[in-house]
């Protein structure tokens, strides 16, 4: 009873499927632009007929294609590994490192208020609040109302701290000059 296993042709491997090429994106204009500079890059035209067939002179088909190198060897670059920074991740690294800080703080408190049981220190009293229960607010006042109040310019009454010119001399209040000797 042996069981005759039968001799298999040798199969190739199976062939890869090829993902679709994924869309870049880019206005029109921007995506024809580039299959120009890609045809000249791959021989299929000269710069001069891309230049024509974008409606650009040559110059400026040369600085676009520059442009186009730049990009493509920026992209190239290496790219870091891991998740890159961002403010969400940022917050709640320190949300962490201020929960950590207040169970420090606490932690501390307490070996401070043993150490001073142990000791023989008193406990410090709360602090006192003030008599009469709540505390009357005050009412706010903006700064540029204060210094006017301070330089006597709201009303002008007050005049403390303003420096006032001096009194012109009677003659000048007149509008004439006196000369000196010259008192009628």
């Amino acid at each position: 009873m042996i069981e005759r296993v039968k001799k298999q042709a040798p199969t190739a491997a199976p062939k890869r499927k090829r993902s679709p090429v994924k869309d870049p994106g880019g206005s029109p204009e921007a995506r024809r632009m580039a299959a120009m500079i890609l045809e000249v890059w791959a021989g299929v035209r000269t710069p001069t007929d891309a230049a024509a067939a974008l409606g650009v002179s040559q110059p400026r088909f040369y600085q676009l294609e520059q442009r186009a190198v730049g990009t493509l060897v920026a992209a190239c670059e290496p790219r870091p590994r891991g998740p890159g920074a961002s403010p969400q991740r940022q917050v709640r690294a320190l949300e962490k490192q201020l929960a950590v800080s207040r169970r420090d703080c606490a932690r501390l408190q307490a070996l401070v208020r043993t150490s001073q049981r142990t000791i023989g220190l008193p406990v410090a009293p709360p602090p006192a609040k003030p008599p009469g229960g709540k505390r009357r607010s005050r009412r706010p006042t903006a700064r540029a109302l204060r210094l006017a109040k301070a330089l006597g310019s709201s009303g002008g009454s007050s005049g403390e701290g303003v420096e006032r010119p001096p009194e012109p001399a009677v003659g000048a209040a007149a509008g004439g000059t006196v000369a000196k000797g010259d008192a009628s």
